[in-house]
């Protein structure tokens, strides 16, 4: 078995190959650092190279030209509270369950330690993607998902990193995207699940009356008293553990031209 790509410094994980594979001879797989990378099953390979020709990382992009800058904040100071920023995405994606949309975005799940990609027609079940997840998140069948929305005239909104805007663009090139709209963020990079999971295992043996449930980061003044068994991780620390040493390794090589090849329709900043 080997790669879709000669390098794991050229793949970003974005899954598009392993799902427009036509013999499903691609399979995402963890390496010994828990990144996904596609690998081939060269006995059901047919050859067809259809892999490479829509992979995003190979399709040498024009950096995009931002066409306007706004600065913005929520109306309401609850939902301001709630976010991570200034409620964009809440704003955003209102308008889009309004119209009976629906929302893709990533959650965080106390349960499995991981973040997923997962699909909201309610205001609800949106709430739950609001915070920041400083993790990679995994996409499983959420390409497809959204292709059947779009084929069943569905308004559809994906947030997500730059990389997995990406992916999705280049899964859905052959077919109508007009109900399409998609969010991504300024990123630095994403972290390792399988390393962040075996942080929290640790902290859970050696830190009693830990709760079983993560938050990434507070806002300051936002959030209110927290109780002192509930896990942050706190931004700084965590942002320069994790997210400088425990990176894929296209985002510590590529990181800034990732977000200069941004392909979404909006780029979010997230400030405190």
């Amino acid at each position: 078995m080997k790669m879709v790509l000669d390098s794991k410094s050229k793949c970003s994980g974005c899954g598009a190959c392993s799902h427009l594979c036509p013999v499903g001879a691609i399979q995402m797989q963890c390496d010994k650092e828990g990144f996904l990378y596609p690998i081939i099953d060269e006995r059901i390979c047919i050859q067809c190279q259809k892999c490479t020709s829509i992979c995003p990382s190979l399709k040498g992009r024009s950096p995009a030209e931002m066409q306007k800058v706004f600065v913005g904040r929520h109306q309401n100071a609850n939902i301001v509270k709630k976010s991570r920023s200034g409620g964009a995405f809440t704003l955003l994606s209102d308008l889009i369950i309004q119209q009976k949309g629906v929302v893709y975005g990533v959650i965080y799940d106390d349960q499995s330690h991981s973040a997923r990609y997962v699909r909201a027609d309610s205001k609800s079940k949106r709430d739950k993607m609001r915070g920041s997840k400083y993790v990679e998140a995994e996409l499983k069948n959420t390409y497809m998902m959204v292709k059947d929305d779009l084929q069943n005239n569905k308004v559809v909104l994906f947030s997500g990193t730059p990389c997995h805007v990406a992916g999705l663009k280049a899964y859905l090139s052959n077919i109508d995207c007009q109900n399409l709209y998609t969010i991504d963020i300024l990123c630095n990079s994403v972290c390792s699940p399988l390393i962040l999971n075996k942080y929290i295992q640790l902290l859970y043996k050696f830190l009693e009356n830990l709760q079983k449930n993560l938050i990434f980061a507070t806002k300051p003044g936002a959030d209110g008293p927290v109780p002192k068994n509930l896990f942050i991780l706190d931004p700084a620390k965590y942002i320069y553990i994790f997210i400088t040493l425990y990176i894929r390794a296209i985002c510590s090589i590529n990181r800034h031209a990732i977000n200069a090849l941004t392909e979404a329709d909006i780029v979010k900043v997230i400030c405190l």
